[in-house]
């Protein structure tokens, strides 16, 4: 009998011991999670991106949180800084854009703004809570294809509650698009990608980009996200004709019930630049020309002429070269 009382002994010592080990690492497992994907993996030049994904905690999707979403191109610049909503329900908040107004370089109100012109913007942001608090404020303008066209920070310390006025300003670029331009401001605890999560929602207004004597204004999407299954967060951009090729970062964070979570993904932009040399022009469509309505196994068909690897070269990938025409620094 003792000696049956010491096996049982040992058994419930190493079950209670076992327990000890495995309860930690159940625990450490985050509560809060968020996922990021893209469409594709490889886009071209002038071609949308879209991005998507969701935040749970503890294993629930949640329909009232918000997402922060950077992009960095191959070179390290930021090019995209947004934040997402998960659905039509905002979470808790104690910093909100309350104003953002174009203004002339004389600071009166302008809703329309030449190409390579410098646009003026006044933004106030509130804060509703005590406290001090570092908050990054930035600014992104999208053209009416809803490509990025740039963006400016300001980071500053609110030191109680009370409005504070920012005073940006930015160079539309000779490249834009013609036609409703939207620009988007966002305040972040910090850069997504060195885990800064939003403050609060972003806020958006809008002016026209013209040309002196261009022709009519061009349409398309607008830069917002779009509200999905509650859960779920997804956004959309075209990439510039002067983008970088090369591997894209996109980084989210979230903070939501005192917990925060990151991830990453990455995707590649390609340009139809057939020799290699920089630049997508003639000498490419010559290329393209030689191998015309050639398909895989003859002799004149060139596997860098066929941009979508369809195994035949015709419409499909002149299209792509006429999307990217004249891409280079």
């Amino acid at each position: 009998m003792p000696q049956i009382k010491r096996h049982f002994s040992s058994l419930l010592f190493f079950i209670v011991f076992t327990t000890l080990l495995v309860t930690p690492l159940v625990h450490a497992l985050p509560d809060l999670n968020v996922t990021v994907n893209t469409s594709d993996y490889t886009y071209w030049v002038m071609h949308n991106v879209d991005i998507y994904g969701n935040l749970t905690h503890n294993g629930e999707l949640v329909p009232d949180g918000l997402v922060a979403l950077e992009v960095k191109d191959p070179i390290g610049d930021t090019i995209v800084i947004r934040t997402v909503q998960t659905g039509a329900t905002l979470p808790e908040h104690n910093i909100t854009i309350t104003q953002i107004t174009p203004m002339s370089q004389f600071w009166e109100p302008k809703d329309q703004f030449l190409k390579g012109e410098t646009a003026y913007f006044m933004v106030f942001i509130n804060k509703t809570s005590p406290g001090q608090q570092l908050v990054l404020v930035t600014l992104s303008v999208y053209d009416a294809t809803n490509v990025p066209l740039g963006w400016n920070f300001f980071q500053f310390t609110f030191l109680g509650q009370g409005e504070v006025a920012w005073t940006p300003n930015f160079q539309i670029p000779t490249w834009a698009s013609t036609g409703t331009a939207k620009v988007i401001v966002g305040t972040y605890t910090d850069w997504p990608s060195a885990g800064g999560t939003p403050l609060g929602p972003e806020n958006s207004s809008s002016f026209t980009v013209y040309e002196l004597g261009g022709g009519g204004f061009s349409t398309g999407a607008q830069a917002l996200s779009t509200l999905g299954t509650p859960g779920t967060y997804s956004l959309s951009f075209t990439t510039s004709i002067k983008a970088e090729r090369g591997l894209y970062t996109v980084y989210v964070t979230s903070s939501y019930e005192g917990e925060q979570a990151t991830n990453s993904t990455t995707f590649l932009v390609d340009v139809p630049d057939i020799n290699n040399d920089g630049y997508v022009n003639v000498i490419d469509l010559g290329y393209l020309s030689d191998a015309w309505l050639t398909e895989s196994g003859d002799t004149d068909y060139n596997p860098n002429a066929d941009f979508n690897e369809d195994g035949n070269i015709n419409i499909l990938d002149l299209g792509i070269m006429s999307d990217c025409w004249l891409w280079g620094p």
